[in-house]
């Protein structure tokens, strides 16, 4: 499952409070969409966020992308609103937060995307 994230630009009118669940109103079964959530006063303008299942990341903005013009279409107020972009979010500053989580002997981030370091020596049939 992806998260996509779709920024819109609408014209003279605000987002309605109920957009999310008109998407998911015209979602279709095999849209494989989750869950829809508005952010109606994020930086640059109204996300929609669309978690959708899909077998790639390309897949599922894809598949957000159509489904969210397939909505503006739709809706009697949006149907001049424009989707600006339609993109899975770059997620650095969770990883960053998570690096800096020390285990419960102080270390930062063993085995989370490196093994623990261990006092054994790795088995590589070579000796030195």
């Amino acid at each position: 499952m992806y998260l996509v994230h779709a920024l819109l630009r609408l014209s003279d009118h605000p987002v309605p409070a109920d957009f999310a669940a008109f998407v998911s109103d015209c979602a279709e079964p095999e849209d494989r969409l989750d869950h829809a959530d508005l952010h109606p006063d994020a930086e640059g303008g109204p996300v929609l966020g669309l978690f959708v299942t899909a077998p790639s990341m390309a897949a599922a903005e894809g598949t957000a992308r159509v489904l969210v013009e397939r909505a503006l279409k739709r809706h009697p107020v949006l149907d001049e609103g424009a989707l600006v972009r339609c993109e899975v979010p770059f997620t650095l500053p969770f990883y960053e937060w998570l690096a800096l989580l020390p285990d419960e002997a102080g270390r930062l981030m063993p085995g989370r995307f490196r093994p623990a370091e261990t006092d054994d020596k790795p088995d590589t049939g070579r000796e030195k």
